[in-house]
């Protein structure tokens, strides 16, 4: 039996605008209509004033690279052969605080460093589910 590849669960109410903005490539967060506060992971109540009211705003597709850890030893099966990879957490650019995990795509783990300008990349699993992981900005030619 082959392993199959963990995805998230894209219909869930309070999370499926992101999803749905994923598949366009386009990353949108919460924003509360009461306090204006910014949040991801969506949730039903702003974490600020406690408001119900909310809007999506997309968010640039940007950021810098605030942690990551490198896995050896795949925790699923599905990931055996994809070890050694990283997953990277980015601090988005203008989310105020916004920070999005996600695996490293098309980078050598050992080239990291805290603040790199990192972008998003969309990768399609299927017509339902498109996840985002994070790449190095190229750097700008002198």
């Amino acid at each position: 039996m082959s392993a199959v590849r963990p995805l998230p669960t894209v219909d869930y109410l309070d999370h499926k605008p992101f999803w749905d903005a994923t598949r366009s490539g386009k990353i949108m967060v919460q924003k509360c209509t009461a306090c204006g506060a910014v949040r991801f992971p969506p949730r039903p109540a702003c974490t600020k004033c406690g408001s119900l009211d909310v809007e999506w705003v997309e968010l640039d597709a940007k950021g810098h690279l605030y942690s990551w850890t490198v896995t050896h030893v795949a925790m699923n099966p599905y990931f055996a052969d994809a070890v050694p990879y990283a997953v990277v957490v980015v601090e988005l650019a203008g989310g105020e605080g916004i920070r999005m995990l996600g695996r490293l795509a098309g980078a050598d783990p050992g080239a990291l460093h805290l603040g790199l300008p990192m972008r998003a990349v969309f990768e399609e699993i299927d017509e339902r589910v498109t996840l985002v992981n994070w790449k190095p900005e190229p750097k700008p030619r002198p």
